[in-house]
């Protein structure tokens, strides 16, 4: 009978510690789907850890996931390619969430967790503070693909590497036609097109 108490002893320990840990068993797959899809995160993928905190959470009612996932379209299947941390309320869904690239800021959820604690931060606004840091010290040292500094970052840099291209064809195209030298096929049709994108984009900001 003693030893009947020493492990039941020992089960609520454990349950406690885990509990206020943050360690819980709810299940976050059908109420977080729609929100992975709707980043291309696959959603078999996911591996996460689950808080349950009042300190940390910044939605009421909420519980905090964090998270590595693979992209839908990744190109190395069991290979992460975002982090992730949302906050979900159980049977209403993600009320807010945010992607993390690098993906590394989302595996030291444990260490950020105390930071913001500390700091009176909920933990999803430590670790989006983190990932934007990370972002930065990422473009310093000349990386610019989507993993090292974000998709939005990555597809915002590539716009603006595409007007800059456009505009040296442009600049180059009006010195060769000042100059008298004659376009060749090809360069006519790609100058065309381009002025046709310049004219409507004009019409679709009258309108």
């Amino acid at each position: 009978m003693e030893s009947f108490f020493m492990v039941v002893i020992a089960i609520l320990a454990i349950w406690l510690y885990l509990r206020k840990s943050g360690s819980v068993t709810y299940d976050v797959r059908e109420d977080a789907t729609p929100w992975f899809q709707s980043k291309d995160i696959k959603p078999s993928s996911v591996r996460h850890f689950i808080y349950e905190d009042s300190v940390l959470v910044k939605n009421p009612g909420a519980v905090i996931v964090v998270g590595i996932a693979e992209k839908e379209d990744g190109e190395v299947v069991g290979l992460a390619d975002v982090g992730f941390v949302i906050e979900v309320i159980p049977g209403q869904g993600v009320v807010e969430g945010v992607v993390l690239q690098p993906y590394g800021t989302a595996t030291h959820h444990k260490l950020e967790s105390q930071y913001a604690k500390m700091h009176g931060m909920t933990l999803i606004d430590r670790l989006q503070q983190k990932n934007k840091a990370a972002q930065q010290q990422n473009k310093k040292a000349g990386h610019t693909e989507a993993e090292y500094i974000g998709d939005e970052e990555s597809q915002g840099g590539q716009k603006l590497r595409m007007k800059k291209l456009h505009n040296d064809i442009q600049k180059l195209n009006a010195k060769r036609r000042d100059q008298g030298e004659t376009l060749d096929p090809i360069e006519l049709r790609i100058l065309k097109q381009h002025e046709s994108q310049k004219v409507t984009a004009k019409k679709s900001k009258k309108s």
